[in-house]
Parts: C-alpha cells; sequence; structure tokens
C-alpha cells in the first residue's frame, strides 16, 4: 500500500464515551450498538443532541479510545505515508477536531497528514487503505478502488473479534501486497 487513512472518531478519538461525558451520561463505547443508541439512551431530542456536538469544545475534549496506543503503534513503522481521516458532523467540528489532532497526534498535525471532510471515498485507489470503525465507509472506499480494514465495535460487523489483533493481523496483510 502506498497510503493508509485512519479514521479518528471511534479508532483513536472515543466519541461515545466524549458524547457521554458531555451530556452527563455514565456509558462508554463498549456499551453503543448503534450511531444513535447514545442519543436514545440519554432521551435527548434531536435538537438538543445536535445543539450539543456543533460546539467545538466537545470535539477538542474527546478522549482517547482504549486502543489509542496500541493503534499508534501499530501505523509507527508507516507513518509516512499515513493521513488522518475525519468527517465533520457538525460546524464546531473542524476545528474542533484539528484541535484534537494538535494535542493527541502532533506528528501528523506538524506534517499536516490529516484531511477533514465527509467524503473519505475520495482518497480512495488501488495503493490506499481505510483503517475505520464505519462499515459504510469501508465499502464506499472499497467501491471507489481502495482496500479496508473495518475495526471491530460494537456497531459493526466485527464485533466480537479482537481490535488490535484483527487490525493488526490485516495491516499485515495489506502491506504485503502491492498495490492491488
Amino acid at each position: 500500500m502506498d497510503k493508509i487513512f485512519l479514521d479518528m472518531d471511534g479508532v483513536v478519538a472515543n466519541w461515545c464515551k466524549g458524547v457521554s461525558d458531555w451530556f452527563g451520561g455514565n456509558f462508554d463505547q463498549k456499551d453503543v450498538e448503534t450511531w444513535s443508541w447514545a442519543k436514545d439512551h440519554l432521551g435527548l431530542s434531536s435538537e438538543a443532541y445536535d445543539e450539543g456536538v456543533v460546539n467545538e469544545e466537545f470535539w477538542e475534549r474527546l478522549p482517547r479510545t482504549d486502543e489509542f496506543f496500541e493503534f499508534l503503534e501499530l501505523i509507527e513503522p508507516y507513518k509516512d505515508i499515513t493521513c488522518i481521516l475525519s468527517s465533520p458532523s457538525a460546524a464546531g467540528g473542524l476545528s474542533g477536531k484539528q484541535t484534537w489532532i494538535k494535542n493527541h497526534l502532533p506528528y501528523f498535525y506538524d506534517n499536516f497528514q490529516y484531511l477533514i471532510g465527509p467524503a473519505k471515498s475520495f482518497c480512495a485507489g488501488p495503493g490506499a487503505l481505510l483503517i475505520d470503525d464505519s462499515g459504510r465507509n469501508c465499502k464506499d472506499f472499497i467501491a471507489a478502488g481502495g482496500h479496508s480494514i473495518l475495526v471491530p465495535r460494537r456497531w459493526n460487523k466485527n464485533w466480537g473479534l479482537d481490535c488490535v489483533k484483527y487490525t493488526r493481523d490485516m495491516l499485515e496483510h495489506y502491506m504485503s501486497i502491492k498495490n492491488r
């Protein structure tokens, strides 16, 4: 592979715990079954939920995932060809996510190796690999000509697999092949 694209939310940033902390809940990534679960569990209207996550500070304060350091270790040998990808879901998300990257992933921030935008599949190509927790993002990336690793999370089909081991095994597999 020539390029690795590492998703932020749900892979290295614990969005679920961030939502719980922001809205005063008591759950973490291991508890969330669907994308709407957090909103439903907290009993928030769509308006109240959306208003909370448009806040720049919300995105800046997201905690790291439990696997954060293990994922950084996995991509360390490939950091020169790795780019952080994230989709802003709200106006404040853009600057908040940029600050998060600066604070938690300074190498990628300092070297301008991050892209924030909704169309991850535009980065796809024969030598491109996406590491993401969204089945839809992975399918779109493959459909656009790239490769993907679906990080096991409770809300996707890989739930139950050892998150770090599976990602490591798949990364080793993809890095052993050349631009297929």
